[in-house]
């Protein structure tokens, strides 16, 4: 059996949220004591800890789930949920929400994902109202709840504050103690399905940092959307009745907090736009002239300029862009020479920048830029092997984040970071084979989500986000 755990595990519960330590690793002077010395206690410290998510702590296989039995005290029995995460290393989180693993759908035999929901708090098996999460790490293959034996564990990327969060230091990797406050540090989420039946990949913009629309071709070829609201969570999906029927992807943009605009192909191989306004609602549909492949790139740079960059039918890049008070101009040819293997995507690292990337004729990404100072570069090689368009997103003015489907189906990165240039390409490890191309989005200068459809054809969604 293993005696040292093996598998680097986060804490198990949501991010930036503190937690004080209720009883700590080690520590026999409480409850948690003989074979179960190793264990924790972690209450949250704003608000009920009651109904709290619970998150898997590693990727691991559900070995046994016993969410059944109601709050009736202490004589009642606690709930449990099981993870092995290797051979003999079981981490076992009790005292759950009766219902709450099965009512996520999970069952024995799942594999869950770092991050991944598990549970929901409870205070079962013990007081009524005493609701904390009882979490430890077994040396068991298949440990008992009340006697179980429980081993040494460590958790990653946590922040720790003995002062009640006034001041506070960051853990790679240690051992929360007693009387600590202990936060987790953001790391990505697992993938979560939104639902819906689309083709390919959606189109995805935060206009608000609370606000965030997703519109995506349904398989009826109209335009469908779904929003997020903080506070409120996601709608569902809905159509737009209008009876435009599309020939590409749509693509979204926005020029400020009460603004979106959708551009796409229509079914005549021409650039359509549509756009929202808080205070007039839904315009219609109107036809912006060329002739395309695939869908458009988009990106508005100020309050008053968009640029959209497409494929042309020759393959090479072509351009058009509106001024407020000017309007369109018309399409202009790139005469770069590049042929593009995808549909360009456009982002913007400032209100006098541009940047495209498309995947190239050779598989790999391609980069250009524009600056208000310098004009256009031409395109340079940032390596890879990727399949359609990247999904890119400036969260910051120094920092791009590049996502994309490699050949394996899955997804991997690549960022720019100023002063330290470009990553190597890392893949995400979290089993999720896409469905399509990914498309990255920001509702902050430290937070990303990516949106794809999956191989189930419904919408998944993925985040990540750092106080």
């Amino acid at each position: 059996m293993t005696k040292q755990q093996t598998v680097p595990m986060q804490l198990p519960f949501a991010p930036m949220e503190w937690w004080a330590v209720i009883q700590g690793n080690n520590n026999t002077a409480g409850t948690h004591n003989g074979l179960n010395r190793f264990a924790y206690d972690f209450a949250r410290v704003n608000g009920s800890s009651g109904g709290a998510p619970v998150f898997a702590t590693a990727k691991g296989k559900i070995v046994d789930i016993n969410d059944s039995h109601p709050s009736v005290g202490k004589q009642g029995v606690t709930n449990g949920i099981k993870i092995e995460h290797a051979a003999g290393e079981v981490c076992v989180p009790i005292h759950i929400k009766q219902g709450s693993s099965t009512f996520l759908g999970l069952k024995v035999g799942d594999t869950v994902q770092m991050g991944q929901q598990i549970a929901s708090v409870g205070d079962t098996g013990t007081e009524i109202g005493n609701f904390h999460l009882h979490i430890a790490l077994s040396n068991e293959p298949i440990p008992t709840p009340a006697t179980y034996d429980t081993m040494p564990s460590q958790f990653m990327d946590y922040d720790v504050s003995t002062d009640g969060g006034k001041t506070f230091s960051y853990v790679k990797s240690g051992t929360p103690q007693e009387g600590q406050w202990v936060r987790r540090r953001s790391l990505w989420s697992a993938w979560t399905p939104q639902g819906g039946g689309i083709i390919d990949e959606p189109g995805a913009f935060s206009r608000q940092p609370t606000i965030t629309d997703v519109f995506a071709k349904g398989l009826d070829n109209k335009l469908w959307q779904k929003s997020y609201s903080g506070g409120s969570g996601w709608t569902g999906w809905s159509p737009h009745n209008d009876g435009f029927i599309l020939g590409s992807s749509p693509v979204v943009d926005s020029m400020g907090p009460d603004h979106v605009h959708l551009f796409a192909r229509g079914q005549d191989g021409q650039l359509w736009q549509k756009w929202w306004t808080a205070a007039g609602g839904w315009g219609n549909w109107t036809p912006l002239g060329g002739g395309i492949i695939g869908a458009p790139g988009v990106r508005s740079r100020q309050s008053t300029i968009t640029d959209v960059f497409a494929r042309g039918l020759d393959n090479k890049l072509w351009q058009k862009s509106y001024v407020g008070g000017t309007g369109w101009t018309g399409w202009n040819p790139h005469n770069d020479g590049f042929i593009l293997g995808s549909s360009p995507v456009a982002d913007s690292m400032g209100p006098d920048h541009v940047h495209l990337f498309a995947r190239g004729q050779d598989g790999a990404l391609w980069q250009k830029w524009w600056t208000a100072a310098g004009g256009w570069s031409g395109w340079n090689p940032l390596g890879g092997g990727i399949i359609g368009a990247p999904g890119v997103r400036s969260r910051q003015s120094t920092i791009t984040d590049v996502f994309a489907k490699g050949l394996d189906g899955k997804l991997w990165q690549k960022s720019y970071v100023g002063g330290s240039g470009w990553t190597g390409w890392n893949p995400h490890d979290d089993g999720f084979v896409l469905g399509s191309s990914p498309v990255a989005d920001s509702m902050g200068p430290n937070h990303v989500h990516l949106f794809a459809r999956g191989e189930d054809g419904q919408l998944w969604q993925k985040w990540w986000w750092h106080a």
